[in-house]
């Protein structure tokens, strides 16, 4: 039997369920008429978006006719990785019911759930955002560790805290091949989460995840232009739901999974025997744990917290900061060593926001002021820190989680143009953010590779 039909994972869900209302909601097309051109970092895609679904074909139940799959790129330091596809629903099916999503994601974000069951006592959280005050707070929830078990979750990203006769434990949690593991039965959880009047409009939005699929060739992006539209394609139609990684109930479906993940936790006392991995299984999901052995080692939303005068603090991991050195979705026009420093400028000044320590603030310094235009064209891939008071940590702060001979010096943060750097410490950064092997080219590969 399904973990979904037990009577006490229903009514956990059902308490959740009772603590949200939409008063304001009326249908997804009149809240797509009154809200497609408001303020948002997508504004002028959803506005062209609106005028395809007034005038184009993709006027239907669900805003568009099929979904494109796209193979992500592999990763020079992942080998042995296997290939996933990222979804694209088209940006009409952007706005289906993307208000109503939205209102239950912040309806649930940051919300501390409490359930106990035969003595065991369990919390849970959705972390909504990565902004500096969301995932500080998150951290500091993990951390006084109140319940017997402790989750904090965003999409297939996991932390947990449990407590026992042996202490206080914690330990980051991943789902593998989360969106293509959930069962329609967790789709139609996700719909009753809603109240029943509005379940038609969460149903339309689920219905979404049984378009059928085109898979086209990896050159069709290169070739796809308007004087070449016949491109041969394959042609999928699901006889399931499956979760598309485009669609507006991605993060929220997760997140649903996550939950279930840690009722079963709570119900096999998994704080007692630190197996989280059978009651991950117990759920329907196999799971990646890392057991961390100091508080330290807690990575949420690519950030780890800090201890700042017996406050706790999130801070970007190095890896993040190394690995973005240096690329930029848009483009800067001028010398491209100038370029190249107003861009790790903007790099530091977005990613660095909000916390920093001494060494980071000397590199910022070694750049100079950051110009407004860089920094907005930088700011969504660092939106997480947000822009505010700087809070800083003493750079010894980065050695609690990462086990290297010597601080991360002034080089890291300020590399020259055409500069290459290797160290084993930088190896041990990234093998410690994102599991990474060092990868290492000729001469003739790095003089191949464009600048």
């Amino acid at each position: 039997m399904s973990l979904l039909a037990d009577p006490l994972v229903k009514g956990m869900y059902k308490e959740i369920a009772d603590s949200l209302s939409f008063p304001l909601y009326k249908h997804r097309d009149w809240e797509r008429l009154e809200h497609y051109a408001d303020p948002h970092p997508k504004r002028l895609p959803r506005i062209f978006a609106q005028w395809q679904l007034s005038f184009g074909r993709e006027a239907n139940e669900q805003y568009t006719n099929y979904a494109i799959a796209n193979l992500k790129p592999l990763e020079y330091a992942k080998p042995n990785k296997v290939g996933r596809t990222v979804i694209d629903m088209t940006c009409p099916a952007s706005l289906l019911c993307a208000w109503l999503i939205g209102d239950f994601k912040k309806q649930t974000g940051n919300v501390v759930y409490r359930f106990k069951h035969e003595g065991t006592t369990l919390s849970i959280m959705f972390g909504s955002d990565a902004s500096f005050e969301t995932v500080s707070d998150a951290f500091q929830y993990l951390h006084e560790c109140e319940s017997d078990l402790n989750f904090l979750y965003f999409s297939d990203d996991m932390c947990v805290s449990y407590r026992n006769g042996r202490g206080v434990h914690f330990k980051n949690i991943d789902i593998s091949g989360c969106d293509r593991s959930h069962t329609d039965d967790l789709f139609l959880q996700f719909r009753d989460l809603f109240p029943i009047e509005l379940r038609h409009e969460a149903q339309a939005a689920i219905d979404q995840c049984k378009l059928p699929l085109l898979v086209y060739p990896p050159e069709y992006k290169k070739h796809n232009t308007k004087k070449n539209k016949a491109f041969p394609y394959v042609l999928l139609n699901p006889l399931t739901y499956n979760l598309y990684s485009g669609s507006t109930i991605t993060t929220s479906m997760n997140n649903v999974a996550c939950m279930l993940i840690a009722f079963s936790s709570m119900m096999l006392h998994a704080h007692i025997t630190g197996d989280f991995r059978t009651s991950a299984e117990n759920a329907g999901y196999l799971v990646t744990i890392v057991d961390c052995q100091n508080f330290e080692d807690l990575q949420f939303l690519k950030q780890s917290p800090v201890f700042v005068g017996g406050k706790v603090v999130s801070i970007p991991n190095l890896a993040l900061y190394l690995r973005s050195v240096g690329v930029v979705n848009g483009s800067l026009k001028g010398e491209p060593h100038d370029v190249y420093r107003r861009l790790v400028a903007a790099n530091l000044a977005c990613m660095y926001s909000r916390v920093s320590s001494p060494v980071i603030e000397e590199a910022k310094r070694h750049f100079g002021q950051a110009l407004e235009k860089d920094i907005q064209l930088l700011y969504e891939e660092h939106k997480h820190q947000g822009f505010g008071k700087v809070t800083i940590v003493p750079h010894e702060c980065f050695t609690a989680r990462y086990p290297i001979a010597y601080l991360p010096s002034l080089t890291w943060f300020t590399p020259e143009f055409g500069m290459s750097y290797h160290s084993a410490e930088v190896d041990t950064v990234f093998a410690k953010d994102y599991e990474y092997t060092p990868a290492f080219y000729s001469e003739e590969e790095v003089a191949a590779t464009p600048v």
